[in-house]
């Protein structure tokens, strides 16, 4: 009986340690979680000399591969280039997280994962990425660095912003609709341009148009033919990709066969290739324009 007993306690402490020790395994709060936000903080600060201080000498950075290491230097590099198309960048303060591990190698890690937010300086565009960091600490020096993002949003957006002359012939389009001058709207089209109204919207029976002459019959001219003042006011125009512009506003009319009138929202989807517009998609309140069009 005295032997069971002493193996039961054996078997309780032992229990114990393996829970310490398991609970050491992990954790959110230490030291090196600490050096972790202070190298996230000297990063948006672009205070490279602190932001270089965590690593050790020979750190190897691996970012979005696993064979191909990079150097600090390298990576101090290649942010400067990003960040100097940026007026402002950070990682926002919700959501972000950090944990401390110590794998079954005996290795010590720090996990962080954030969302990182920029704004463009050609268009006041702005752009979250998804970030995750893997750090493997060696003497609280970072030794190791996994780290794994997406770009494609950034890209599409510098393109875009690098390319305001879309832009302008999209602003142009509407100043010439606004004024009538329907040559000069469609001289900005190109020839094999295709465009298609909302679906449901009442000349939407032709789409999809392909090319000016379709559009200006299908669309423009019943637009003069069936309502008085077709105007689009509060128009907002953002470029969302290397070829493609979204503008935003409201439709304003009044029905000739009724005289009832129309505001409704809309937006208008761009599609461009070498400053030519090859591809319009509509989205408006269908429901309204039908319910004014009703006798």
């Amino acid at each position: 009986m005295k032997n069971l007993f002493v193996l039961f306690l054996l078997a309780m402490l032992g229990g114990n340690t393996w829970s310490q020790e398991t609970k050491e395994r992990f954790t959110t709060e230490s030291p090196l979680i600490e050096t972790t936000k202070k190298l996230i903080e000297a990063y948006e600060n672009q205070d490279w000399d602190t932001w270089k201080s965590k690593y050790s000498a020979d750190t190897k950075m691996y970012h979005n591969n696993w064979d191909n290491p990079g150097t600090t230097q390298s990576f101090i590099e290649g942010q400067k280039e990003v960040l100097s198309t940026l007026s402002s960048y950070e990682f926002l303060d919700e959501p972000v997280y950090y944990e401390q591990i110590i794998d079954d190698e005996g290795k010590t890690w720090v996990y962080f994962w954030g969302m990182w937010q920029g704004t463009l300086k050609g268009n006041n565009s702005t752009v979250r990425i998804p970030v995750h960091l893997a750090l493997q600490f060696q003497n609280d020096k970072i030794a190791e660095e996994y780290g794994f993002y997406d770009l494609t949003p950034y890209y599409e957006a510098y393109e875009a912003s690098s390319n305001p002359d879309n832009l302008s012939v999209i602003k142009q389009v509407y100043k010439d609709f606004s004024v009538g001058n329907i040559e000069g709207v469609t001289s900005a089209m190109d020839e094999e341009i295709v465009w298609n109204e909302a679906e449901n919207f009442p000349y939407a029976d032709g789409n999809p148009y392909k090319g000016s002459d379709a559009i200006v019959q299908g669309v423009f001219a019943r637009l003069g033919g069936e309502w008085d003042n077709w105007s689009l006011n509060d128009l907002d125009f953002q470029p969302v990709a290397s070829d493609r512009v979204v503008v935003t506003g409201r439709y304003s009319a009044t029905y000739k066969k009724n005289g009832k009138p129309l505001n409704s929202q809309m937006l208008h989807l761009w599609t461009l290739k070498n400053g030519k517009i090859t591809g319009f998609q509509q989205y408006t309140d269908t429901k309204q324009i039908a319910e004014v069009m009703q006798d």
